[in-house]
């Protein structure tokens, strides 16, 4: 899972952890982390798309952005960031523009069992998805489409695991 909102995300140095301990500066930085955050799902997909490719297996890496839904959660995270008069006025038009719950699993379900993507294998394979099911490359952040950024994210996390 990640978000359209890892379009958001800065440019960062994947070689290092630098960035994961970054202290964001800004509007919110909260969500620049969040944002990073959906970009490294990103990556680490991309990432395992092309180890299954090398090795031939007939397995799909896709990410997929579930849809904006009104759960508990993120109503609290808008009442718990924002003004209280902002998080009011959002949180009055909100249910006119994202979804119920029970709808946010389109996305992935359509990843996971639609006859479309079996078919289209190499058209899908280490992609990002927007509901319901359009592939979104056009809307995949810089950070996300630098050409090294998967491998050298990859390499410094399992860097990272072995030194603990």
């Amino acid at each position: 899972m990640t978000s359209y909102t890892h379009e958001k995300s800065p440019l960062v140095d994947w070689t290092s952890f630098d960035w994961w301990n970054m202290k964001w500066r800004g509007f919110s930085p909260g969500l620049q982390s969040y944002t990073t955050s959906k970009t490294v799902n990103i990556l680490f997909a991309k990432e395992l798309q092309r180890r299954l490719d090398e090795q031939n297996a007939p397995a799909l890496s896709i990410t997929v952005h579930p849809e904006d839904a009104a759960t508990d959660a993120s109503l609290q995270n808008l009442r718990d960031t924002l003004p209280r008069v902002v998080a009011g006025l959002i949180l009055a038009i909100a249910p006119f523009f994202v979804n119920k719950p029970p709808q946010s699993p389109y996305t992935p379900v359509f990843a996971t069992t639609s006859h479309i993507v079996k078919s289209k294998r190499k058209e899908f394979s280490g992609l990002f998805l927007l509901p319901v099911g359009i592939i979104s490359e056009n809307r995949v952040s810089a950070a996300a489409q630098a050409p090294t950024a998967a491998q050298d994210l990859q390499a410094t996390s399992e860097r990272a695991v072995v030194a603990m």
